[in-house]
């Protein structure tokens, strides 16, 4: 009866190690995707910074730049109207994620990027250069901003844009 426990044991181990063995790594399409975006907070005065974090996939590994390079590779873009000239484009903030090296022989990588932020000035959202900018009485005191946010790969292959939560802003000039 010893032994057959001994057997059983063995015979058990041996079937456990083959199934982990056949388990494949996953493995994700070559082009980034970002699957969730979120705030460390839901509500910032406007020269208050916050946390944006993003969530990510890359099934080829090409993240990021080296730190000589520092090219934009995270986009987030403030989708709201300028209150001067609706004609001016959108306001749109870069940021260089640092290099990712893929870890073993998998190359496809999953993680977070965590990204420092300020909304900065709220009652303009595209500087004009000589505009002198006062929070107008008939403008809120309070606003909400809605970030649009992809990144780029080495490669050039953009990711899904992924509209993030909503940021209520108290405006403070």
């Amino acid at each position: 009866m010893k032994h057959f426990f001994k057997y059983c044991s063995v015979s058990l181990g041996i079937i456990l190690l083959s199934v982990v063995a056949c388990i494949k790594p996953e493995t994700f399409p070559p082009e980034p995707r970002i699957l969730d975006v979120r705030f460390d907070r839901s509500n910032v005065d406007s020269k208050e910074a916050f946390f944006v974090y993003i969530d990510f996939q890359d099934g080829d590994g090409d993240l990021g730049s080296p730190e000589s390079v520092g090219e934009a590779n995270v986009f987030l873009i403030d989708p709201r109207p300028n209150n001067i000239d609706i004609s001016l484009p959108k306001d749109t903030q870069t940021f260089s994620m640092r290099f990712i090296e893929p870890q073993g022989s998998n190359e496809s990588i999953e993680g977070t990027i965590n990204i420092h932020q300020q909304v900065g000035n709220c009652c303009l959202h595209v500087i004009i250069p000589g505009f002198a900018c006062n929070q107008p009485k008939e403008f809120p005191d309070y606003d909400t901003i809605y970030y649009d946010i992809y990144i780029k790969d080495r490669a050039g292959n953009l990711s899904n844009i992924l509209k993030a939560p909503p940021l209520v802003v108290k405006c403070i000039e």
